[in-house]
């Protein structure tokens, strides 16, 4: 039918879709509330934790998913292996942290939870971005060259977030009560900033609009935004997240669906996406289990 032809050609449109403009349409949004939405004091509270996930057990856990790799594929490079080690890191925390909020648990679980995803998700774009490059490439930079290209995209990140945040939040502290003008500078600040870092400046966006929406979220932030924004400012980004979180995994399964080849997959295929999964779960204990006694001392 004429419906179904034409259902059928959006999808086809869809699946065409460059990755990369899902990721400056939707991530700038989903970051940016994110970090908003968590309680600063809860945030300041559980920092070390979220850092001890977010890099050293991070490190680990792209080692050790590494290893598993390697083991399937022992025809892979390193490289390689590390480079679906990084992808299988990187954490996703939205539905738990949805079911923990509707358990009533303590709001500082909630919160190591996501603020380790938020922050380990920057420090996973920077080890995609560079082990990419060496297994595009085919041999590996020096040294030195590639700590700087960690250190300009880890550390220049949050200095560019926290320097847009600084001027955003000074212009809204000129505005009193004008929802419309306030909430435009929010969205604004939040997709020009990942634009810039990412583009023109050479950083890890992902780390600016994190660093970014937790300056709009500490509490000299919210002073800064009138008292009757505030709270409709909230409501806005939490809905906009909402359905940026949609509308992306379904555009990604479109993507997925259209993109790969079922007719070529394997028994051998299957099993190995199954046994990463089991691995990625395995590993993901053991970090726990191993940090569990330095948490209990924090």
């Amino acid at each position: 039918t004429p419906l179904a032809d034409d259902y059928l050609s959006a999808l086809s449109m869809i699946s065409s879709i460059e990755p990369h403009t899902l990721l400056y349409i939707f991530l700038p949004a989903l970051l940016f509330e994110s970090a908003n939405a968590i309680e600063s004091h809860v945030f300041r509270k559980v920092l070390g934790k979220a850092l001890t996930l977010a890099f050293p057990a991070m490190f680990a856990g792209v080692a050790l998913m590494a290893l598993v790799v390697k083991a399937l594929y022992p025809a892979w490079g390193w490289a390689a292996c590390l480079l679906l080690g990084t992808i299988t890191s990187a954490t996703d925390p939205v539905a738990v942290v949805a079911t923990l909020r509707e358990l009533g648990a303590k709001p500082s679980l909630s919160t190591t939870i996501e603020g380790e995803s938020l922050l380990n998700d920057g420090t996973a774009v920077v080890f995609f971005v560079l082990l990419k490059e060496i297994v595009v490439v085919g041999e590996m930079k020096e040294w030195w060259w590639m700590a700087w290209d960690f250190v300009r995209m880890a550390g220049g990140g949050p200095l560019i977030g926290w320097a847009w945040g600084v001027v955003s939040l000074a212009w809204i502290l000129r505005v009193f009560n004008d929802s419309l003008v306030e909430i435009t500078i929010s969205i604004t600040s939040a997709y020009l900033a990942y634009y810039v870092s990412e583009n023109s400046l050479g950083s890890s966006g992902v780390l600016t609009v994190v660093t970014l929406g937790l300056c709009y979220g500490s509490t000299l932030g919210r002073t800064c935004i009138s008292p009757e924004v505030i709270h409709f400012l909230h409501e806005f980004w939490e809905t906009l997240g909402y359905l940026a979180n949609t509308v992306i995994f379904v555009l990604t399964g479109v993507v997925i669906l259209y993109n790969t080849n079922f007719a070529a997959l394997e028994l051998w295929d299957i099993a190995v996406c199954a046994l990463v999964y089991v691995g990625a779960t395995v590993v993901r204990f053991l970090l726990f289990a191993l940090t569990f006694p330095l948490f209990r001392k924090m």
